[in-house]
């Protein structure tokens, strides 16, 4: 998030994460901004979502002033290009495709490294030349993760049998190539930075954090994605302390009388000083 309301109560990204990231492992050849789901804007929101779900892909997929390798290399008109086959994944089967390529000239590599088109525009996620993604099925894991906090492994196992009953031709691919497919994706999702409650304003006194939605490894941390907690070098500074004990009724006997109070009857033979811990005589 970026905080620009003010000159006093400006928060800048923070360009120091907690860990260094390895950028080389989230690269797709992908890299246009890609608007967030219908479903998951808000009105105050400008971006809506324009591109519609893939209903037929009409291949090859060419190249365009757009396409570029995943090193950031960019389309040359003048240069050779060549077909190749691709697989592209949608909900419920993979669809066997050619995709127009060309050689990049700083990879050197035949394949994955080539100049590849962005398909932004059709609703495709092109993460490496050869395994593309339609944005629904991406968005289907965001849908997963947000109204049911479902973990990678089990979203793939029940893509996979989804797959098999519609009998795709190939396969669904496994969790490790699907993670990095989906934060290449998110990477790119053009979210707005106007968290801020409508009362407090962009720094409220007291926030809570209610758990992590999604888990991920380390290698995954890039610069704008750090743990909630960090305390950013512009953040006001209060003159003030916390009490140790913000217990209502600080005698911890006390409470553990009043639990049981309310609980239900006491046993028999338990008396007063089971309760405050001491052994019977």
């Amino acid at each position: 998030m970026s905080f620009n309301n003010s000159p006093e109560l400006a928060y800048p990204e923070s360009n120091v994460p907690i860990f260094t990231p390895s950028l080389n492992l989230i690269l797709s050849v992908s890299h246009l901004p890609i608007p967030p789901p219908s479903w998951a804007t808000i009105q105050s929101e400008s971006y809506r979502h324009a591109i519609p779900p893939v209903q037929t892909i009409n291949h090859p997929l060419l190249l365009s002033p757009t396409s570029q390798c995943s090193c950031g290399e960019k389309y040359q008109p003048n240069n050779g290009s060549c077909i190749k086959d691709c697989v592209i994944y949608t909900l419920t089967k993979s669809i066997q495709a050619q995709i127009q390529l060309q050689s990049c000239p700083k990879c050197q590599s035949p394949r994955y490294k080539c100049i590849g088109p962005d398909c932004q525009d059709i609703g495709i996620f092109n993460l490496n030349n050869h395994a593309l993604f339609t944005h629904d099925l991406l968005e289907e894991y965001i849908a997963a993760y947000t109204s049911s906090e479902t973990p990678f492994t089990a979203w793939v196992k029940t893509a996979s049998i989804r797959y098999q009953r519609y009998n795709s031709g190939s396969p669904f691919v496994d969790e490790k190539v699907f993670r990095t497919a989906w934060f290449g994706y998110a990477s790119l999702l053009t979210l707005e930075g106007d968290f801020q409650c409508p009362e407090c304003g962009i720094a409220p006194d007291t926030v809570i954090w209610d758990g992590i939605t999604v888990g991920f490894n380390q290698k995954h941390l890039n610069l704008s994605l750090y743990l909630p907690t960090t305390i950013h070098p512009n953040s006001i500074s209060r003159n003030c302390s916390y009490y140790q004990k913000q217990s209502f009724i600080s005698s911890p006997e006390t409470r553990k009388l009043l639990s049981n109070v309310f609980s239900g009857p006491l046993n028999d033979g338990f008396t007063m000083a089971n309760l405050e811990g001491k052994p019977k005589k």
